[in-house]
């Protein structure tokens, strides 16, 4: 087992490594057409507000979250209260890892009196939910922008002398998304010594999840499907405004294109924050569309550091007054009991 996790991780890393080199290798052979950005007042207001639009998302993954907590009426849990204990929690994604994120968001919710179990299923399941919503959108877009993507596949010259039918791009994305689902798959079952034990897990998630509202979940995954058109936008936005580009990438394209770089960057072993896979996998999504390879890798790592800027100021605005609450009511009043009864 032991040898298993050291094997993720080395790949991981592996697929890290090979991310950046392809990243600085594109950015350094044409650097001399850096020379030519100039930024301007205007954008840097861009800028700031695809800040402010970050910082939105993450109220939005904060309502994802909030929404799937089982009897949070009665437990007294505000949205204010999922907030702080979800912003508090965002900056550390970037440790190594990809996962104390998690860790401390669930510290910080038992902290306010949730139970331990509870919220670590609840926060499981929403990774879950983020990552199916985020690969069937991601295949969607991409089925409807498919003559988009067959630049990225260099059909350049079969699309000229054969046009896709609606059935035939169907049975594209078909296979290639059996493709992921089984290379995945072989993965999954390469680190597990034996398939009773993912059995028991699948037969114990499902009777967790018993206890869940079937509209909470339609309604979270509602929540993250307008996440991934607000985060589509946000790079459509900095993307059309970014100084020497003059881009043909469409929205559907684009959001299509971040949707499954989240996904795939979110499953890398080690990858702190999906950084440097998502921006890899992205560039080569963009590459096709007129857009010079170093232009494009600065614009993704603009990107970059203004949402790791929104994740610094939701944990920043987590210690705010009107965020900063007192613990649940049930959890305070046991407390105070202890206090007073020694």
């Amino acid at each position: 087992m032991a040898s298993g996790k050291t094997l993720k991780k080395s790949l991981g890393l592996l697929f890290v490594i090979l991310s950046f080199w392809y990243l600085l290798e594109h950015l350094i052979t044409h650097f001399d057409q850096l020379k030519e950005l100039k930024v301007s007042v205007f954008f840097l207001g861009i800028l700031f507000l695809s800040l402010l639009l970050f910082i939105l998302s993450h109220a939005m993954n904060v309502a994802s979250w909030w929404l799937l907590q089982p009897n949070k009426k009665s437990q007294g849990l505000s949205f204010l209260m999922s907030s702080e204990i979800h912003f508090r929690s965002q900056i550390a994604k970037y440790l190594p890892g990809n996962v104390f994120h998690v860790i401390k968001l669930v510290q910080g919710a038992t902290e306010k009196g949730l139970n331990l179990k509870r919220v670590l299923f609840v926060s499981t399941l929403q990774i879950i939910l983020t990552l199916i919503m985020g690969f069937i959108f991601g295949l969607f877009t991409l089925f409807f922008r498919f003559e988009e993507l067959a630049k990225v596949l260099e059909l350049q010259k079969l699309w000229s002398e054969f046009e896709f039918s609606f059935k035939a791009k169907g049975y594209m994305i078909l296979v290639l998304l059996a493709l992921l689902v089984a290379s995945y798959g072989f993965l999954f079952l390469f680190f597990k010594k034996s398939l009773s034990h993912l059995k028991e897990k699948i037969f114990s998630f499902l009777q967790e999840l018993k206890a869940f509202s079937i509209r909470d979940i339609i309604f979270s995954l509602f929540v993250l499907f307008v996440d991934y058109l607000l985060m589509g936008y946000i790079f459509y936005l900095v993307l059309n405004y970014f100084p020497g580009v003059n881009s043909e990438i469409s929205y559907g394209y684009l959001t299509g294109s971040f949707a499954i770089a989240w996904v795939l960057g979110s499953i890398v072993p080690g990858a702190p924050g999906g950084m440097g896979v998502r921006e890899a996998i992205l560039l080569k999504l963009l590459l096709p569309f007129g857009v010079s390879a170093p232009i494009l890798v600065v614009f993704l790592l603009t990107i970059r550091l203004v949402n790791v800027l929104a994740d610094v100021s939701v944990f920043f605005i987590s210690f705010m007054p009107f965020l900063s609450l007192t613990k649940l009511e049930g959890s305070a009043k046991l407390e105070k009991l202890t206090e007073e009864n020694p």
